[in-house]
């Protein structure tokens, strides 16, 4: 029995819209501001330099990650609905007059591993 010879498995050209992107019309890449020296935590889903791919066509569930507006700025949250609105998930506070507008759901988050800066708590 022969094994299969390890450079016959890669794909010369390797297109990752074909893999990552349903809908290219609906599509769009954000990348994540923020303060790049600060030091995150394990448990921080997004991360500044985070590219986030948001598509905008895709209908918005329970916990659902989405970049939003509020008050003008954008965030990145996961939102719950409550009394009809959906809300970032994070916020414990009275959201009766919180407008969040939802741009798009992000369906992947790109990270640069090496990068990154080594947090130890």
């Amino acid at each position: 029995m022969a094994f299969p010879i390890p450079g016959d498995a890669i794909e010369p050209h390797l297109n990752l819209n074909q893999y990552l992107i349903d809908s290219p019309a609906s599509t769009f890449f954000f990348r994540v501001g923020g303060n790049h020296k600060r030091c995150q935590t394990g448990t921080q889903e997004v991360q500044p330099g985070d590219l986030l791919i948001v598509n905008r066509a895709l209908d918005v569930g329970h916990q659902s990650l989405i970049v939003g507006i509020i008050n003008g700025e954008f965030i990145v949250s996961r939102v719950q609905k409550r009394a009809g609105k959906w809300v970032p998930l994070t916020r414990e506070d009275d959201n009766a007059e919180l407008s969040l507008t939802i741009w798009g759901v992000v369906i992947v988050i790109v990270r640069n591993v090496s990068a990154a800066p080594l947090c130890l708590a």
